[in-house]
């Protein structure tokens, strides 16, 4: 009887003070696991340090650490992406290199895969990181809580484990980029929480500006909903109906009042810079939503792979191809 293989997918990036100590604590979690054959996927997304050659050094001793070198920094999305898409397993764990997702909770994650739960996701109850960032990150559940058009589960990341038949549905989507937790909860899949406690990075600087979590945030809500459409569009109808009602209220006034009644510039002023923000802001979300249309469209591969690494009878993932009917 063969043993089920199970793959631990890692993205990095510049992760050298890292990679050691993960590595140990990922071996002795496999190690408590010895009915599964196991291997470890590293992708590298065009790190400026020595992760690299730490990662080839890695493979060279252990036969079970493969390496994808990405060509050059494609953004967290893209790369672990590609790949996740990478993955011939029975059920792959996706796990960040940093030590924030805590390598002890995959036995829990088996558990639960052997009962039958195809996603199962780490839930952390508490984090480490300042108030700041606690409070935009509440904002940011809430918004998507408020607007999402399938229910979002809060403080999830991608760490979790998924079956090989859900990374399957994942290659027919052909997503230029995998949103594991949303596609999961849009999917319909039925999902296993693991409560944990996510402590702060290991080693080395989160390469994550405020900028990229506003860009994160962004593109979650333009994924998971089409309310900000919708909200533009009555918005738009109520101010016009507004507008109107204040036109015909100056009207009247200048009528029963010719001489005395006096419109003024602070009005016109106020109402053209209220009216002209309110245009900037929606054609902002319009591009929002235009943008990953067009994304979609595009079909550029993932990232380009400088070099694979102890890859030896992996087939090459990427998109699906698409049919010819699918372009006209």
């Amino acid at each position: 009887m063969n043993m089920k293989k199970i793959s631990i997918m890692i993205p990095c990036y510049n992760e050298s003070e890292n990679i050691h100590a993960l590595y140990r604590a990922l071996r002795k979690q496999i190690g408590r696991l010895d009915r599964y054959q196991w291997d470890i996927v590293f992708a590298d997304n065009g790190s400026t340090d020595n992760t690299v050659e730490l990662l080839r050094s890695l493979s060279e001793k252990d036969g079970r650490i493969r390496v994808i070198v990405n060509q050059t920094n494609y953004g967290v999305e893209r790369s672990s992406t590609n790949l996740i898409l990478a993955a011939s397993a029975d059920a792959i764990i996706t796990i960040s290199a940093d030590l924030e997702d805590p390598p002890s909770l995959i036995p829990k994650f088996i558990a639960a895969w052997e009962q039958g739960w195809k996603v199962v996701l780490g839930k952390y109850v508490t984090r480490k990181e300042n108030p700041v960032m606690r409070a935009f990150r509440s904002l940011y559940y809430s918004i998507i809580a408020a607007f999402s058009d399938v229910k979002v589960e809060r403080n999830v990341t991608g760490f979790g484990l998924f079956d090989i038949s859900v990374i399957d549905e994942f290659r027919e989507l052909g997503e230029y980029s995998l949103v594991t937790r949303f596609l999961c909860a849009e999917l319909g899949y039925p999902i296993k929480y693991i409560p944990y406690n996510k402590p702060k990075r290991k080693g080395g600087k989160s390469s994550y500006s405020l900028l990229k979590y506003y860009r994160t945030a962004v593109d979650s809500l333009v994924l998971t909903s089409h309310a900000p459409l919708h909200l533009a569009s009555f918005f738009g109808f109520l101010v016009s109906v507004c507008s109107i009602f204040v036109a015909l209220y100056y009207f009247i006034q200048k009528l029963l009042h010719w001489n005395t009644f006096e419109l003024g510039l602070a009005p016109l002023t106020i109402g053209l810079f209220f009216l002209g923000g309110v245009q900037l802001f929606f054609i902002g979300v319009l591009s929002e939503y235009i943008s990953s249309m067009i994304k979609r469209q595009q079909h550029r591969p993932y990232v380009i792979e400088k070099e694979r690494i102890n890859f030896e009878g992996y087939g090459k993932p990427g998109r699906p191809e698409r049919d010819e009917d699918d372009s006209e």
